[in-house]
């Protein structure tokens, strides 16, 4: 298995950035097994559609962690867009809503001029 060398800067952030639109479909991906739970309960008993869809849940969990890991080790920019993506996003929209609704920012709702 071979790195990826990088040869100028504008390729680490382009991988960077793809990265990051990867994570989202990695997510979308992850969360498909719940949608298709949704329509199996329609069609399969209650027992066969949840043992089902833990099945697919895994499946696209351990397909998802493959591929992030695969990354890491190939593409190393891409890799890190990825982990920014999955875990650095979440946690800066969790910040902003907690600086948001706990009023320490200008928007929150006890700022008063």
């Amino acid at each position: 298995m071979r790195k990826k060398i990088y040869a100028s800067r504008r390729e680490k952030i382009i991988d960077f950035f793809l990265g990051c639109a990867l994570s989202f479909a990695l997510s979308a991906l992850s969360a498909a097994p719940m949608v298709l739970g949704i329509f199996m309960k329609s069609s399969l008993s209650m027992a066969n559609s949840s043992v089902v869809s833990i099945v697919i849940s895994s499946v696209t969990f351990l397909a998802t962690m493959a591929v992030v890991i695969y990354l890491c080790l190939r593409r190393l920019y891409m890799g890190i867009g990825l982990l920014f993506g999955l875990v650095g996003i979440p946690l800066i929209l969790l910040g902003t809503c907690f600086l948001i609704f706990s009023g320490a920012s200008i928007f929150g709702p006890l700022f008063k001029r």
